[in-house]
């Protein structure tokens, strides 16, 4: 042990008693250790109907209140495990069982029924598996003056298994009487009657843990949905909770050990996802992308109206997640409507970014004209953005309509249909997916926080690049129907740092069709800063 770390460790808990300080201090290596060797006291649970098909997994961690989510069971070892034993059959509710020979975690395989206000849902069981670490923290939780020594929780562990004290014993090579004594001592500690009153009290402190493996994701929802049907091979969808209380979802693409970079999305996010991971591999990126409030929502309209300003909220989400999650300022990519919301960002927490990309940038300003229809709908936007009460009735109209895929086609052909590598990423060219149903879908559960960009967007906001501390990259496809480089060229050079990377033939979705030159350029941004980490 690090002597320092040994002092340090020492001081922080001088003020408990001589006992439970050496207590807490090797609890505290013990569970970094288990952390360090693979989080053995995170909780990993599958969800299966009564049939037992896998219908998701998870991993949830009690300490960083955060849930990785998982569509596949091959995504993790241990929730393969559980879905592997629902294959098998003769799971039923209630069953409670070892996970296999040699290791030291449960099966529990428990009914539970999801609560949706707007529409019945059926039930299903969820398979918990529970390592003994997670168990003793159960037992430390709900029994704080018991005392249980490591021998007694172990014991329980054994027994709620099914295990009988003789093969308890043998397995831990030692005798029948010892282990005797170690379950004659718990149920003491525990005010219990015998085995079979500690067995129920036990399994009642237990149900804990279904509220653990459910409360960061319930709030996935239509996220998790979405990202299960359209962008499974590509990102991890996670959610975690906040210090402050609130919840923040976010997906992650390339290798975990790769560079950071954090993107603010706008609107079509999703498309710009498309068949990228391989790309952000070959880069050596980690790309995490914050899913903000009023995007692929699950909250009721009227919840989130209540809240008030979704974008100013979800930069104190996302700033609040950085400070969390990152050792150092990192490296902050705004895409599309994003990046104008980068640039605010960037602009309020300096002290969290260390470099600020902006990548196919959408301001929104686009001059009308017979030929470009983008210009047209910006300026019939503008023109309503100064009266919010009309303005949401208009985009009311809008989720109505991008409800259907072909008027969504429709829609977006005549956005892009000027930029061919454009229509190549809608009709799936690079991904063997269209865009058109995951464009309804986003809309559709997506309305208030498209409404919140457009009019943040249309506001005048220029002033702000200037006074920007940190240099700002442009990557700017040539033939981008949205925004052309001409429109940021001034205010792109108002600082000499900043700098134009222009991807040549290129139009919006970039990120898609030229990615390996897009997420080549931003690995070289990235490169070039040596002090992200996460």
């Amino acid at each position: 042990m690090n002597q320092r770390l040994n002092d340090n460790l020492d001081a922080v808990f001088s003020l408990l008693p001589r006992r439970q300080a050496e207590e807490a201090k090797r609890e505290t290596f013990e569970q970094y250790a288990s952390r360090q060797r693979g989080a053995a006291d995170e909780l990993k649970w599958a969800e299966f109907d009564l049939s037992g098909r896998f219908l998701r997994g998870g991993s949830s961690n009690p300490s960083d209140l955060a849930t990785h989510i998982f569509t596949n069971s091959q995504e993790d070892a241990d929730v393969h495990d559980l879905a592997r034993r629902a294959v098998e059959g003769g799971i039923e509710a209630g069953l409670l069982e070892p996970a296999s020979p040699g290791q030291d975690r449960l099966h529990w395989f428990v009914p539970f029924t999801p609560t949706k206000s707007d529409k019945l849902t059926k039930t299903r069981l969820r398979g918990l598996s529970i390592t003994h670490a997670l168990f003793s923290d159960v037992m430390e939780m709900f029994n704080p003056i018991a005392g249980l020594s490591t021998t007694e929780k172990r014991v329980i562990f054994q027994t709620i298994a099914g295990t009988s004290l003789r093969d308890a014993a043998s397995t831990d090579g030692v005798s029948y009487e010892t282990k005797r004594f170690h379950m004659k001592s718990a149920c003491e500690k525990l005010s219990c009657t015998g085995q079979k009153d500690l067995v129920r009290k036990v399994l009642g402190q237990m149900v804990h843990l279904l509220s653990l493996s459910d409360s960061e994701a319930v709030h996935a929802d239509i996220a998790e949905s979405f990202v299960s049907r359209f962008l499974s091979n590509d990102v991890r969808m996670s959610v975690q909770r906040l210090r402050s209380g609130r919840l923040i979802r976010f997906l992650e693409s390339g290798p975990a050990q790769g560079r950071p970079v954090v993107m603010i999305h706008g609107m079509m996010f999703p498309i710009s996802l498309f068949g990228i991971a391989e790309h952000l591999h070959a880069a050596g990126i980690r790309l995490i992308v914050p899913i903000r409030d009023g995007y692929l929502e699950s909250r009721s309209t009227f919840s989130l109206y209540k809240e008030g300003g979704l974008l100013a909220g979800s930069m104190e989400d996302i700033a609040e997640f950085l400070r969390q999650s990152c050792q150092t300022p990192a490296i902050i990519l705004g895409n599309s409507l994003g990046g104008v919301a980068a640039i605010r960002f960037a602009g309020l927490y300096p002290d969290l970014v260390s470099n600020l990309v902006l990548l196919s940038i959408n301001l929104t300003r686009t001059q009308p004209s017979t030929e470009n229809i983008a210009g047209t709908f910006y300026g019939g936007l503008r023109a309503l953005s100064d009266r919010p009460d009309l303005f949401k009735f208009v985009n009311w109209q809008f989720r109505k309509y991008y409800g259907d895929e072909k008027t969504c086609r429709d829609i977006l052909l005549r956005l892009f249909g000027s930029s061919e590598p454009d229509v190549d990423v809608l009709e799936g060219k690079f991904s063997n997916v269209r865009a058109y149903p995951m464009f309804s879908e986003t809309y559709q559960s997506s309305t208030l926080g498209i409404i919140d960009d457009f009019g943040f967007v249309m506001n005048s906001w220029q002033q702000e690049v200037a006074e920007l501390p940190m240099p700002v990259t442009f990557i700017h496809g040539r033939c981008d129907p949205l925004t052309r480089i001409e429109e940021f060229g001034a205010m792109a050079t108002l600082n000499r740092a900043n700098r134009i990377i222009v991807v040549e033939r290129g139009g919006h979705f970039v990120s898609v069709s030229h990615a390996r030159e897009v997420w080549g350029h931003v690995s070289r941004v990235a490169a070039g800063d040596r002090t992200s980490s996460i």
